[in-house]
């Protein structure tokens, strides 16, 4: 397995992509056409999209910190690549790596996991705003422990089921129910998920102000919020997103947990 030095988490690389957006938002162009995604619960291919061919490029870093010290905290980082080879049909795979800190400091390293999913949308009600899609994904097995302890993923490997989005003005409602399997889960194998994004300003960029509830009952403190920022912007000619978000576990104080995820987005063929 290949091990990643704890000094590269997620904050050097989040820095970068602040940087890479802020750049491009000096010549920004009207923002990408498709629904915004939250931080957190996002679609594999845009929801609402047709065009055959495209690709997305996604970095996610994360860092959550125990509020009980001095307990140690952990980071993740995740990299994936998601095409649209036909309509309504998306694909992606990706690769997670991982570590604990002291406090907001990395202290190890964990073993590369990589993941695939597919995605299929069954509704696409342009007159309505209303989208529909079937999704599933499944990531390689801890030998230590199937289960992750990354709020911000599912928690077991295997993961399928359906995600709803829609659009009422300057409002974006999006929604999931997952069933996960291949590990022991504390309440139930299940993940639901809504969130809700607020349309501030269009002007060549947009931003939206919102946030994410995430119930996953196969963890012991399932309930997840994530009040978040999400800037749409272009870079060099291509669209690009920024999505900062501050999650929070809810449970028992010895269970819970606070940090930052940051998401950059890259849609060069868009």
């Amino acid at each position: 397995m290949v091990r990643l030095s704890p000094r590269l988490g997620p904050i050097l690389r989040a820095c970068v992509a602040v940087c890479l957006t802020l750049v491009g938002a000096r010549t920004a162009r009207a923002g990408e056409s498709t629904i915004p995604e939250p931080v957190v619960e996002e679609n594999i291919t845009d929801v609402d999209a047709s065009r055959v061919g495209t690709v997305e490029v996604d970095f996610t870093g994360s860092m959550l910190a125990p509020r009980a010290a001095p307990k140690t905290g952990s980071w993740s980082s995740e990299l994936e690549a998601e095409w649209r080879p036909v309509d309504r049909l998306g694909l992606g795979a990706g690769v997670a790596w991982g570590g604990s800190t002291s406090g907001f400091s990395p202290t190890s390293a964990g073993a590369v996991v990589p993941r695939v999913a597919a995605s299929y949308v069954f509704v696409r009600d342009r007159p309505r705003h209303l989208y529909f899609q079937w999704e599933a994904s499944a990531r390689a097995v801890n030998r230590e422990a199937a289960a992750l302890d990354d709020p911000l993923e599912a928690t077991l490997p295997y993961t399928a089921g359906v995600r709803w989005a829609t659009q009422a003005g300057p409002f974006t409602l999006r929604a999931g129910l997952i069933g996960e399997a291949g590990g022991s889960f504390a309440h139930a194998p299940i993940r639901q998920s809504y969130g809700a994004l607020l349309q501030c300003f269009d002007l060549g960029s947009r931003l939206y102000l919102g946030a994410e509830l995430v119930e996953d009952w196969a963890r012991a403190s399932p309930l997840l919020v994530v009040p978040e920022v999400l800037l749409l912007s272009r870079l060099l000619g291509a669209p690009v997103r920024l999505g900062i978000g501050v999650p929070s576990t809810l449970g028992a104080r010895d269970r819970s947990e606070a940090g930052i995820a940051v998401r950059f987005v890259l849609e060069p063929d868009e």
